[in-house]
């Protein structure tokens, strides 16, 4: 029996379908917002308490503080995540 493997590079593109709810539109708008403000208290106030932070099982504002101490939050690279879209 003969066999081939093909290997193909395909881009996938990132799906948006954050606009369809307006109120999730709108706290998008405000979380990005706050990521161009810098503004830490935001940030905080939003983050579930259940929320997963990686894969290590940081959760909840406990955790975000911890990974990332004041001085040491990846602004830009959180702008651009939520700037991809989402489900």
């Amino acid at each position: 029996m003969l066999e081939l493997a093909f290997w193909f590079a395909i881009t996938i593109p990132p799906v948006d379908e954050g606009l369809r709810d307006p109120s999730f539109a709108k706290f998008r708008a405000e979380l990005s917002a706050a990521f161009d403000r810098r503004d830490r208290s935001f940030v905080e106030s939003v983050l579930a308490q259940d929320a997963n932070l990686s894969f290590g099982g940081h959760t909840g504002v406990r955790a975000f503080r911890e990974m990332y101490p004041p001085g040491k939050e990846p602004w830009a690279k959180w702008r651009r995540m939520i700037s991809l879209g989402g489900r």
